[in-house]
């Protein structure tokens, strides 16, 4: 069980969640939304017109945490060294509102590759590049881990588009351990039904993202592609950028990271170059802002910082979101209420998992 925890950080999470009045939202869609044991309805600290204005630190302690995802009041994670390479892997949760409250769900051998959520379970991919023995796994507040898809060998990239029947969750593998390997995007119900293989592609997928109306993913070769969410045959969309490890589209517009900096993608023109990252950058887009993590190169490697930009800005805009001394982010993502990250220290085995309203937005 971790050992070391911030007093004051629980004090003020708690005090925020107790000001909370509204009705939580399912981040994926519309409806309201029990807490965990189907009582009371809980509702998120960024509902509450006292929302904190700052940072949160949501849980900490003795973790190196790699992806990760918020459903309703609990915090899910793996909590590994090195995403592709882990000697053991945990995968864990604990509640919003009782951060020092562990559980472990799991533990693997294996790399956990991508978490997502639904509003009502977590999901995750977990696997090694040389063996088809990777899964697709899915746990609700009320269940345990249950596999969905077996036999995946170096599954990477998962997201939840919600609708009908659950929506569907979208994500990729190699069809073989064969280093010639074609790779497979797939798609599945979130109960693990109707899983199907939707396009093969003779390039190695590296990220996946969901717009408004296709699935896109960036390919080893540098091309990024898109296809039809409702079915249609995949199209080339940009071509000539460099190895692209993460991609995030919202409406008309593309950003990527590529070695190490931030582009954003126009049709027709050459990717226009927005800052450098370092080694951890990781972006997400809200409507009105891009935000991307970056390291602290040129300084102490374990700080870093996150930043934001209008969506629409010319390059060197914005402003950070964190101190640029507090601890490097790992990991991005973000829903409908908040921004959330983490942080991990090789050295101190210490880490944590961060929210920040989207108050100012």
């Amino acid at each position: 069980m971790p050992t070391t925890r911030s007093l004051l950080v629980f004090l003020s999470l708690s005090l925020a969640l107790a000001a909370c009045n509204g009705r939580s939202i399912d981040p994926g869609g519309d409806d309201e939304v029990g807490d965990s044991d189907g009582g009371s309805d809980w509702s998120p600290p960024c509902a509450s017109p006292d929302a904190p204005t700052g940072p949160v630190e949501l849980v900490s302690g003795a973790m190196t945490p790699g992806p990760f995802v918020r459903v309703h009041d609990r915090v899910y994670w793996a909590d590994q060294w090195y995403p592709w390479s882990p000697e053991f892997v945990h995968v864990r949760w604990a509640p919003i509102d009782a951060p020092d409250d562990w559980h472990t769900l799991t533990e693997t051998p294996q790399a956990v590759r991508a978490m997502a959520g639904d509003g009502e379970a977590a999901f995750w991919i977990e696997g090694d590049d040389g063996t088809p023995t990777g899964g697709l796994w899915r746990v609700d507040a009320e269940g345990e881990p249950a596999l969905l898809e077996g036999d995946l060998t170096a599954p990477t990239g998962l997201r939840h588009r919600p609708g009908p029947e659950g929506g569907w969750l979208y994500y990729s593998s190699r069809a073989s351990d064969m280093p010639d390997s074609t790779t497979l995007l797939h798609r599945a119900r979130p109960d693990g039904s109707a899983a199907q293989v939707i396009a093969e592609r003779s390039g190695f997928i590296v990220a996946i993202d969901l717009g408004p109306t296709d699935l896109w993913w960036t390919e080893s070769s540098g091309d990024i592609w898109r296809m039809p969410l409702d079915g249609g045959p995949p199209e080339l969309a940009f071509t000539d950028t460099t190895f692209p490890t993460d991609i995030e589209v919202v409406g008309s517009k593309t950003f990527i990271v590529s070695f190490g900096s931030l582009y954003r993608l126009t049709p027709g023109a050459e990717p226009e170059y927005i800052e450098g990252l370092g080694d951890n950058g990781g972006i997400e887009a809200t409507d009105t802002h891009v935000y991307f993590s970056a390291q602290n190169v040129f300084e102490d490697t374990h700080l870093g910082w996150i930043h934001r930009i209008p969506i629409d800005a010319e390059p060197f805009g914005g402003e950070f979101v964190t101190s640029k001394f507090a601890p490097a982010p790992t990991e991005m993502i973000d829903d409908a209420d908040a921004l959330y990250w983490a942080t991990a220290d090789e050295d101190t085995g210490q880490g944590g998992i961060w929210m920040l309203c989207k108050d100012h937005e």
